[in-house]
């Protein structure tokens, strides 16, 4: 049995050293290899670029032997020009070593990623370069947990996830470790969730959430902690607060620590008051900030759908737990707001598309429609019972998607001018979810009754595949080439594939559900504070389980103790 969370005996950092096979350098494009040795003259530099062949993040160490004054400088990056340069829109981390002459080895105090390092040397003289080596040092990922199935596709994608993810888990969790290496508010509650189904070690998916809690004096949360942005506070992302409540839930729910919970509830009772403000009829209109939602094409003025949904789920979030706090008055808070939104929210309903669409202005709804703003009505309890057959057809019909991101890096700027025109046919099509809002509408599919559908709508990630970069890119377009807010699928298998997840707050009893869809079989082991339960599931169910269960197979609901258990699966799939 693999140790618990926090059980720092068993903590380690993992190191990992990545070695270019070759390099290229000077105009004459040559293949070399290390170690390289160069005659380097003072009219001219020496130019060499490294292709680790995939994306990695740490410390750079080079080694030579050169003379005195010989300068090395040095830059990682995700991607170069059809010349071979640095995109002058990147963000590259550089380093300058100057040689004593003697004994030389330079390893950078600050970690960075990229797929490319570009060395420059200046100087004079005979240098001899060993092959660079990029030092991994990431949380703790303790062997244990796993998943695999029938599909070696989505074993792929899962695995993909996992090491988008540890790249992006440092000293908290980053938007990616290769370009601005924040800790945004509300990224990181896909980081979260994937280590919290995924790595035995949740002392990272308990301290983000706690590094976040530094509201602004009006309430909300800064857009990203830790960094500048905390401090200048000129743009802020209000929905990212709203994610964040969500992260605290998940805390909630996996860990059952109240006094973790009890410490966060204040914050997020915070962050839903300055929504309040907004409130006018129930709906929230004209949020100021940079509504971003997502990078897709779903920004707009007036009332979102999408963000009175992150509202709605916030509320009943909120609600939840200071119900499980004994905090009765802010439940009743909570639910009352909710109450007000759901009586309101039938607005945005197009009963033609069997969808919400996006935005309400002057009374007047906008016709477009997307992923997130049914996604979001589902997730945030919003959906009447009878609309709801409908919303998950809608969920599940791709074929009317379409991927359009016109904010995608204007950023602020796009917000601040409004959007342009939609350049699709909003009466048929429907823009789809980017890979960040996918966790939301995956949510909204297996809240539905549908997370037999999950593993499928994970094989989206596959057109990714071919960057090359062994990680997951910002979006569906490209953007940075590690984001570990696009790890979603690797949350979503274990979750609803294996169907491992708490019935009880801190697994006091866990819940197995398996809903395979078109596998032939599942298995893996997924953490709790109580060790690992392990499921396998073929035309048998079988779990071992540290803690009480209740198997859920199409609905049907059977308690177990804690121990070992096999069962034939009847339906479910």
């Amino acid at each position: 049995m693999a140790p618990g969370p926090g059980d720092h005996r068993t903590a380690h950092r993992r190191h990992r050293a990545y070695h270019p096979a070759d390099a290229q350098a000077g105009p004459v494009r040559a293949e070399l290899t290390f170690p390289v040795e160069l005659e380097l003259t003072a009219d001219a530099v020496a130019v060499l670029t490294v292709d680790w062949g995939r994306v990695v993040a740490g410390t750079l160490d080079l080694r030579l032997h050169a003379p005195a004054g010989t300068r090395v400088d040095a830059r990682m990056c995700e991607e170069l020009d059809a010349d071979g340069r640095i995109p002058a829109q990147h963000h590259p981390h550089g380093v300058r070593y100057v040689a004593r002459g003697h004994a030389d080895r330079f390893e950078s105090a600050d970690p960075a990623g990229g797929r490319y390092a570009m060395l420059v040397l200046t100087g004079a003289g005979r240098v001899r370069l060993d092959a660079p080596v990029v030092r991994e040092r990431l949380r703790p990922r303790p062997p244990g947990a796993y998943f695999t199935c029938s599909d070696e596709l989505l074993d792929r994608i899962h695995r993909t996830g996992l090491r988008t993810v540890d790249l992006s888990a440092q000293d908290a969790y980053l938007d990616c470790p290769t370009r601005e290496q924040r800790a945004w508010v509300g990224d990181s509650v896909v980081h979260q969730s994937v280590d919290l189904l995924t790595n035995p070690d949740w002392e990272l998916a308990r301290w983000h959430p706690r590094l976040c809690a530094s509201p602004r004096p009006d309430g909300l949360l800064p857009m990203a902690v830790a960094c500048d942005y905390e401090h200048r506070g000129d743009t802020y992302i209000p929905d990212w607060s709203l994610h964040w409540i969500r992260s605290v839930h998940n805390l909630y729910r996996w860990t059952g620590d109240r006094d973790l919970v009890a410490e966060l509830l204040p914050v997020a009772e915070r962050v839903l008051r300055w929504f309040a403000d907004f409130a006018r009829g129930g709906l929230l209109h004209d949020v100021t900030g940079w509504v971003l939602l997502d990078w897709a094409s779903v920004q707009g003025s007036g009332a979102s759908a999408t963000l009175n949904g992150l509202w709605g789920r916030a509320l009943r979030d909120v609600a939840e737990m200071s119900a499980w706090l004994g905090d009765q008055g802010r439940a009743r808070w909570a639910a009352a707001r909710h109450a007000e939104l759901a009586a309101a929210y039938p607005v945005f309903w197009d009963q033609r598309r069997g969808a919400y669409r996006d935005w309400l202005r002057d009374g007047v709804t906008a016709p477009q429609v997307s992923d997130h703003a049914t996604a979001a009505a589902v997730v945030g309890g919003l959906v009447p019972a009878a609309l709801r057959p409908a919303a998950l057809r809608f969920l599940l019909r791709r074929a009317d998607r379409v991927c359009r991101a016109w904010s995608f890096r204007t950023m602020p700027l796009r917000a601040a001018m409004g959007p342009p025109p939609p350049d699709w046919d909003v009466a048929r099509e429907v823009v789809e979810a980017q890979p960040f809002f996918r966790y939301v509408v995956h949510d909204a599919v297996a809240e539905l009754g549908a997370a037999g559908q999950v593993a499928a709508l994970c094989r989206d990630w596959a057109r990714l595949f071919d960057l090359g970069d062994g990680t997951w890119p910002e979006t569906w377009l490209g953007g940075s080439h590690c984001h570990g807010w696009s790890a979603t699928p690797s949350r979503d298998l274990p979750l609803y594939t294996l169907g491992v997840s708490p019935d009880l707050p801190g697994f006091a009893r866990a819940r197995i559900a398996p809903r395979l869809g078109d596998l032939a079989w599942a298995r893996g082991a997924v953490p709790t504070p109580h060790g690992l339960i392990e499921v396998a599931v073929t035309d048998r169910v079988e779990v071992t389980s540290p803690v009480p269960f209740v198997l859920d197979l199409d609905g049907r609901r059977e308690s177990r103790p804690a121990g070992s258990f096999s069962t034939a699966l009847v339906g479910a799939r």
